[in-house]
């Protein structure tokens, strides 16, 4: 990847979380959304925006709706803000790596937690 698509991508991640805080009013938008990574096409027609979305099942399948929804609007208002001869196409992914971590974390303490009572016991 070039340094010059690096710089794009960082700066539409940068972009886009403000604008997400700012600019989306839909109700089925979760406010704990983050980028966690952008990856643009080197022609710059489409840009993969992978989202981060904390909540259950449900809350984040609605934000990704209200995000499809609003992908052109962000578009447009990215426009604005960066100085690019194309804005990409945003492509919404979700992006369920911390989620994934979460649950290992929590499977793991359940263990700890459970061996830790054992040794007591057997005492």
């Amino acid at each position: 990847m070039s340094k010059r698509i690096e710089r794009i991508n960082f700066t539409i991640r940068k972009e886009l979380g403000t604008l997400l805080s700012e600019n989306i009013n839909d109700p089925r938008f979760s406010m704990m959304t983050s980028i966690t990574n952008v990856d643009t096409s080197p022609d710059l027609s489409n840009a993969k925006i992978y989202v981060s979305i904390f909540g259950d099942e449900n809350e984040r399948m609605s934000s990704m709706e209200a995000l499809y929804s609003a992908s052109n609007r962000l578009r447009i208002l990215l426009s604005k803000k960066i100085k690019i001869r194309k804005i990409p196409k945003l492509n919404f992914f979700l992006d369920n790596d911390l989620n994934y971590s979460s649950e290992m974390n929590d499977l793991i303490d359940n263990v700890i937690y459970q061996d830790n009572n054992k040794s007591t016991f057997s005492d």
